[in-house]
């Protein structure tokens, strides 16, 4: 992949990441879920994706799916402070 490529998806990532944390500002959790889903295709293992994305399936109802989000963004950093003090 060229260094454009690589650029581009850059962007679109950080994109998608900007957009998911201001619809989660603003309470839209079903578009912010499908926001950090789409960037966690870009980054599979992104901490801050997948913290986002559980924090959306918390306030569906949705516990188990924010556990595994939660439990995932640990697999790395054991001492993820969003993570550590409750997400």
């Amino acid at each position: 992949m060229s260094k454009t490529d690589e650029d581009l998806k850059q962007k679109s990532f950080l994109n998608l990441v900007l957009t998911g944390r201001r619809l989660l500002m603003i309470e839209q959790f079903q578009r912010a879920r499908h926001i950090f889903t789409s960037a966690l295709e870009f980054q599979p293992e992104d901490k801050e994706c997948l913290i986002g994305r559980s924090k959306c399936y918390m306030n569906e109802g949705r516990l188990r799916k924010a556990l595994q989000d939660a439990e995932l963004s640990l697999r790395h950093d054991k001492s993820f402070p969003e993570v550590s003090v409750g997400a």
